[in-house]
């Protein structure tokens, strides 16, 4: 018999059924995440968002500060730039804010909307085709609303001659504070205080007021972002002070746009000094080697102070010292250049007649006959004897103007005879050299030295004019130089204290009359230390050139030489890319000396810098200084100062 054949399986319908079958559990864990895996998961993911996020958070925030410091950093320097110059040519201020920048209708170019803030105003002079005209300049600090936010800007008007107003506007400061909670601006009546404050500065360092120099201090407000605390804010107050003279009406016609002659508001220290030096060869070559002795000692006694130092030589015609240029100005605080001005003073020598309008006029003119952009605060005038020549007949230019020659014109150009001796005492001289004195009295001081017997005992025949009849009056040679120095100030004469030898009103005196010209050196090292005596200079060095950072300094401390405690000033002055040291001012007894601290504040601002060391210098000669910790590693200095010493010292940083 035959077996009965098997069906024959289907291996797919087997799979089919397999696959719809369900599927029995697997032994071990299942996948996935447990409870407590997940809330772990959770915890940890929230704090690595909120780590990320905050590190987001510090980064904008930073960038935010960084930022603000940044445009507070150009507002800074947009204001360094102008408001500081403004307030050296100021002679007025206005806050009132009506006020505008025009004494007569202003033109459509001028911006005259919003708050005036702050209003300066000064005079000029110009030389138009060889006349003088008079130059008024008025700048109004305006605070203006502009599509919802508020801007300061300076708005300068110019009037030459009482012409039409010529105006010029520029932004100075974008995205000012705006008015305060509660606070409604109306344009040109409300004072906008929370933006500029103007007052004045703190006296100078021994209590007394600044009669040579008024100064003002403007706090402007700048908002440029960031955090209003102290370790991110961007937000800033800027502070200006600046001195200018309390009567200053003809001052250089530009310099409005350059730096500032006396940014040392705070010290009596410091700003341009002029001095026209007589070469005539009446003074002889044994005197001419003291007169060059004299103008040397000046020069050390100043050396290293923030001093800026122009000497102008005459004879029967002017010329320059130390330099191929018209004129020049030598920075005394540079060694370099108070040594190059040093070595010009040795090439004077006398010869030619005395022509007192051409030394004067080369100190405040150009070559063409305009003012010199840089003008002298102080001019000190040596001389050993009377004009004898005027411009009209001896001139370093081609241009004679612009002094007049005389009005009426009674003194005609001197016709060279036996009647018209050159050597003799020439009246327009004396009258063409004064209205030069007389035109720039007002903005600068003018101290006169008178060496010699011809000038301290000679008698000269006075000119008077009555109509038309001239009368002519014996005269001492001295009321001659005296009357020159009257157009700038009454005459102080110098006087000898007959027991020390030692001038005793050398901060007062405008005129020394010296009858022997051994007695030059130190009637000029007087003068250099009524300007500079019982102060210190301090700069900061880096790569052999002034660091252009700004750094404060304080005095810390004030003792006897003893080491008995004297009570310090405190204050704190700060240098800037314009002013690149500081001058601090001490009150010191005549003869005796003062040892004093001065040490860097903040000195976080010097990050990536680190001190080198100090080094100290009266004059020309090193003085022993030492030096004591500050916070962050760096170090101040503790130095003698005497009241007839100028010391000047210097912090050198390096990279680090």
């Amino acid at each position: 018999m035959r077996d009965r054949a098997l069906p024959r399986r289907d291996d797919s319908s087997l799979r089919r059924a397999r696959a719809s079958a369900p599927r029995r559990p697997r032994n071990g864990r299942d996948q996935g995440f447990t409870l407590p895996e997940l809330l772990a998961t959770i915890v940890i993911t929230a704090l690595i968002v909120a780590s990320i996020a905050q590190g987001i958070f510090l980064v904008l925030k930073q960038h935010t500060n960084d930022s603000g410091r940044l445009d507070n950093a150009i507002t800074d320097q947009s204001l360094a730039l102008w408001l500081t110059p403004d307030l050296i040519s100021a002679e007025s201020s206005d806050t009132s804010p009506g006020a505008l920048p025009c004494t007569q209708p202003c033109p459509a170019s001028a911006e005259t909307g919003g708050s005036n803030a702050l209003a300066l105003k000064w005079q000029t002079l110009t030389n138009t085709n060889g006349i003088v005209v008079e130059v008024v300049r008025q700048v109004s600090y305006r605070y203006v609303q502009r599509a919802g936010k508020y801007d300061i800007v300076r708005v300068e008007c110019t009037t030459t001659g009482g012409g039409t107003p010529a105006c010029t506007t520029q932004t100075i400061v974008r995205d000012a504070p705006p008015p305060p909670a509660g606070v409604v601006f109306q344009a040109g009546v409300t004072v906008p205080s929370w933006v500029v404050e103007l007052s004045d500065p703190p006296d100078v360092a021994d209590g007394s007021s600044d009669n040579t120099k008024g100064s003002r201090r403007v706090v402007i407000s700048v908002d440029g972002g960031g955090d209003d605390n102290a370790t991110g804010a961007a937000a800033d107050r800027l502070a200006y002070t600046a001195g200018s003279f309390e009567k200053r009406i003809v001052i250089a016609n530009d310099t409005f746009t350059a730096s500032p002659l006396f940014g040392q508001a705070k010290s009596r220290c410091g700003g341009t000094f002029g001095v026209v030096v007589d070469t005539s060869s009446s003074i002889g070559a044994t005197a001419m080697g003291q007169v060059r002795d004299g103008l040397n000692a000046m020069v050390d006694a100043l050396t290293g102070t923030p001093i800026k130092m122009q000497i102008i030589q005459f004879n029967t015609m002017s010329g320059a010292v130390a330099t191929g240029n018209w004129s020049q100005y030598f920075d005394l605080s540079d060694p370099g250049q108070a040594a190059a001005l040093k070595t010009g003073i040795g090439t004077l020598t006398p010869g030619g007649g005395t022509n007192w309008e051409d030394g004067l006029y080369r100190m405040f003119y150009t070559s063409s006959g305009t003012l010199q952009a840089q003008q002298p605060g102080t001019v000190l005038f040596f001389t050993d004897g009377v004009p004898t020549w005027s411009r009209f007949e001896a001139s370093s230019t081609a241009t004679t103007a612009p002094a007049p020659r005389w009005t009426p014109d009674t003194f005609p150009t001197r016709e060279w005879s036996a009647l018209n001796n050159p050597s003799k005492y020439y009246h327009v001289g004396y009258l063409r050299a004064r209205q030069l004195v007389s035109s720039f009295s007002a903005g600068t001081r003018f101290l006169g030295v008178g060496v010699g017997p011809a000038i301290v005992s000679d008698m000269v025949e006075w000119v008077d004019v009555n109509g038309s009849t001239i009368t002519q009056t014996p005269t001492p040679a001295k009321t001659v130089l005296s009357r020159i120095i009257e157009a700038d100030a009454p005459v102080v004469v110098a006087e000898i204290d007959p027991v020390t030898g030692a001038y005793r009103n050398a901060d007062q005196a405008n005129l020394y009359l010296l009858p022997t010209f051994d007695q030059f050196v130190a009637a000029l090292r007087a003068v250099a230390l009524a300007a500079c005596g019982g102060t210190v200079t301090v700069q900061t060095s880096y790569q052999g050139a002034p660091l252009a950072t700004a750094v404060s300094y304080q005095n810390t401390a004030v003792a006897t030489p003893q080491g008995a405690p004297l009570p310090a000033t405190g204050r704190i002055l700060t240098t800037d890319q314009v002013n690149t040291r500081v001058t601090f001012d001490f009150p010191v007894t005549t003869g005796a000396a003062v040892v004093v601290d001065l040490a860097p504040t903040v000195t976080s601002l010097l990050d990536g810098l680190r001190p080198s060391g100090w080094s100290c210098r009266a004059g020309p000669s090193t003085r022993t200084a030492t030096t004591f910790p500050v916070d962050g590693g760096w170090t101040g200095v503790r130095v003698q100062v005497a009241a007839n010493e100028a010391v000047s010292c210097t912090l050198t940083v390096v990279a680090g």
